[in-house]
């Protein structure tokens, strides 16, 4: 800023500041009150709680002050923090993140699943099937469709802020009950903006007409034992989608889904083949970053029907919402969230339409470098990688700060002279106390690995034949195996002999 603008703005006068400046005495210290890091320390402490935050292993404020402690006396700076505690202090911590541009926020919990299956492969597998559909049948924007379920309960999850007593310790609101009974609701949507009318699944035994009063518009009723979707359930909703899309060999059109058992079943497969519906399915627990649903329509349409629950709860006092008024009220919640703009807009951020793989950049891809085992060969056993880690820096566990660390740590705090290398280091960063988490093992996988397909091409319906074939095999040979012994048991029953029946027969007739 120029000296005129920086009088302006604070109000004092311009021949002052020029004075001053001239003269050199200026203010170069704000009284007693010193920063005990540098702004290059200070950088380097946040871009290391950055990159924690990133790889979904971010600090609590205690664990940041802990930190903060160990780091000031390993690069032999005077502090003021206490050493009873092991901590620096809260003001201290506060006034960091105030200089750095960093808060104290509520994460969301991300399941080691979510992490490991998000990965650049699997995001790249997806896009090239999507690169090749594009290029054979070069789908338009109202030929691409995106369905998911979301679970709606008669007990929203989240209950609304009230106003209240300033101060008040514990404040209420009134519920249906404590364990809402579960309905699903089926969703689907394409990126031009239409929307195919929902299919509430029912948790029950018979159908009611009066359980759909006041659903949207077009919408289908479902029922099952849980409440959840299953393989003939999906079938049926697959008949409920042609029936509003009319997909056509000639003019067909792209399912984009999830990987859910029910949708993987080769009755859903042959009845999309026959009549033009092309499946793709989404890279595994990457629903959060991958599907359309998820990212832009589902979390306000669950805002929605709380606020339409909390208002029928208000305007019916004494009773409860069972699952006659389900349909009604997420009826409501759906007609004022289902927007054409939602619709694009939630295609466009998970890069789908316009397909564009370089918007995913790599920081979304950081917590999977937490379980990366490519560096790792999986004939490797724990020693062997214990030994191999001895020759690099020490890497943590996923849990916290790893042993290595804490007792470098603490040699380095008890031991001022040390060896001849640490008293050459004069500065250490807090990647050395906190390194940046690593998996230590090969986790050895349970299961057959799934990753994104083509779910109607023709070498995935043939492996769903096979694998039905097998089954029908296994259940044959259990049948003829439990036949063949009965039939053996029958055969080791001898029939008793005419001096033992007439025996027992004599003693009655006397």
């Amino acid at each position: 800023m120029s000296k005129r603008k920086v009088a302006e703005h604070f109000g004092i006068d311009e021949s002052t500041l020029r004075k001053r400046l001239k003269k050199g005495t200026g203010v170069s210290a704000l009284g007693r009150f010193k920063c005990i890091l540098n702004k290059e320390q200070e950088m380097e402490l946040a871009q290391h709680c950055n990159l924690l935050s990133g790889m979904f292993y971010g600090l609590t404020l205690s664990f940041l002050r802990s930190i903060a402690f160990k780091y000031v006396p390993l690069n032999k700076i005077n502090h003021p923090f206490n050493n009873e505690t092991q901590m620096a202090g809260v003001d201290w911590a506060i006034n960091f993140l105030k200089r750095k541009n960093l808060s104290l926020r509520l994460p969301q919990k991300t399941s080691v699943a979510r992490i490991m299956g998000f990965n650049r492969v699997q995001c790249d597998s997806f896009f090239n099937n999507l690169a090749e559909f594009q290029g054979k049948y070069k789908f338009s924007p109202t030929q691409i469709y995106n369905m998911d379920e979301i679970r709606i309960t008669t007990v929203p999850n989240k209950a609304p802020k009230i106003v209240t007593t300033k101060g008040k310790r514990a404040v209420w609101k009134v519920s249906s009950t404590e364990r809402g009974q579960l309905v699903t609701a089926v969703c689907c949507m394409n990126a031009a903006g239409n929307y195919v009318p929902s299919a509430l699944i029912f948790s029950r035994k018979r159908e009611k007409e009066e359980l759909m009063n006041g659903a949207p518009p077009g919408s289908v009723m479902f029922i099952s034992d849980s409440g959840y979707i299953n393989c003939e359930l999906f079938v049926k909703w697959l008949r409920h989608f042609q029936n509003h899309v009319g997909a056509t060999t000639n003019k067909p059109v792209l399912l984009i889904l999830d990987n859910h058992t029910s949708h993987i079943t080769l009755d859903n497969v042959q009845y999309c083949r026959e009549n033009g519906i092309h499946l793709l399915s989404l890279p595994p627990h990457s629903s959060h970053k991958m599907q359309p649903l998820d990212r832009c329509s589902f979390k306000s349409l669950k805002d929605f029907y709380s606020t339409y629950c909390d208002q029928w709860m208000m305007s019916n006092p004494g009773r409860v919402i069972t699952q006659f008024q389900v349909a009604q009220l997420f009826g409501k919640a759906y007609l004022k969230n289902s927007r054409a703009e939602k619709a694009v807009k939630a295609f466009e951020v998970c890069s789908i339409v316009p397909m564009d793989r370089l918007k995913l950049g790599e920081e979304n891809f950081l917590p999977s470098e937490v379980t990366d085992q490519g560096s790792i060969s999986p004939s490797a056993s724990r020693d062997d990688i214990g030994s191999h880690n001895e020759q690099q820096p020490p890497q943590p566990s996923t849990s916290g700060v790893s042993k290595a660390s804490k007792t470098d740590v603490q040699e380095r705090e008890c031991s001022p002279c040390g060896s001849s290398e640490n008293r050459q280091r004069t500065q250490y960063s807090p990647s050395e106390i906190i390194p940046v988490p690593k998996v230590e093992f090969k986790r050895k996988r349970m299961g057959k690995g799934k990753k994104s397909t083509v779910l109607t091409s023709t070498p995935h319906k043939t492996a769903l034949e096979v694998e039905r074939n097998s089954k029908v095999n296994v259940a044959n040979r259990k049948l003829t195996f439990k036949t063949g012994t009965k039939e053996k048991k029958e055969k080791s029953k001898k029939p008793e002999s005419s001096e033992k029946t007439i025996m027992r027969i004599l003693p009655q007739k006397i």
